[in-house]
């Protein structure tokens, strides 16, 4: 059985193809298809389970969230990709923060299908313009993971945006979104499965460090802007 997808909107159904085709971008398909990975057969993973090693060559663009209330989410880790769009440390902050504030409403809607239904849902981005702030587009995912209560309170999530960043911050507007809904996709087993890493945030944390020494080690053209420490 192939899955589909619901826009949100007008109940029109989407193909997952276009979920994973050429228009998304390859660090997203690679992070997706890491969670699918953990995920197996059951409807939500855990978040003991997401292994910083599965996600090597990508951290600069992942984060977590923790669900805070209800369509609403803080940042527990963000790599040094948010750190640069928003020119500080982004950790603790609510997500709507990153956004502008006429797209916090149906970020909010896709936050709670996340947790609630769940689902599984990519953004489609615009981040604002002005001076010192070029075109600037790109995409970000949000998958459902498990805490270790075994409540949908935590978010796997990336973001990767094309183009100069500029003048800081960029926050972000929304073009674009597509849901895909799990129930019906995966067994409802929610039996604990950890996998081969008991790191948590920490040891997430503590490898985000050691690829960021592998990049700047790098010629000057590929170095990152912003230091990739994280300590939750």
């Amino acid at each position: 059985m192939s899955d589909r997808f619901d826009d949100g909107a007008d109940g029109q159904v989407i193909e997952l193809t276009r979920f994973r085709g050429a228009g998304v971008r390859p660090v997203l398909a690679q992070i997706e298809a890491y969670w699918e990975q953990v995920r197996g057969h059951r409807l939500v993973p855990n978040r003991a389970e997401i292994d910083p090693s599965g996600l090597e060559g990508t951290l600069k663009h992942v984060f977590i969230l923790e669900r805070i209330a209800k369509g609403l989410a803080r940042y527990r880790i963000a790599g040094s990709h948010l750190t640069e769009l928003m020119g500080l440390d982004v950790r603790g902050m609510p997500l709507s923060a990153t956004f502008q504030p006429d797209a916090r409403e149906a970020l909010s809607q896709s936050v709670q299908a996340v947790f609630d239904d769940p689902a599984v849902v990519r953004l489609e981005l615009e981040a604002e313009q002005g001076f010192g702030r070029s075109d600037l587009m790109g995409d970000m995912i949000l998958m459902p993971l498990r805490s270790d209560l075994g409540e949908v309170s935590r978010i796997l999530g990336a973001i990767v945006m094309a183009g100069e960043i500029g003048r800081a911050p960029r926050r972000l507007g929304i073009t674009g979104q597509l849901h895909r809904g799990l129930t019906g996709f995966a067994s409802n087993s929610v039996a604990s499965k950890r996998g081969n890493s008991e790191l948590g945030e920490r040891g997430l944390d503590t490898y985000c460090k050691s690829e960021t020494t592998r990049v700047n080690s790098a010629p000057d053209y590929l170095k990152l802007v912003a230091d990739n420490t994280l300590t939750d």
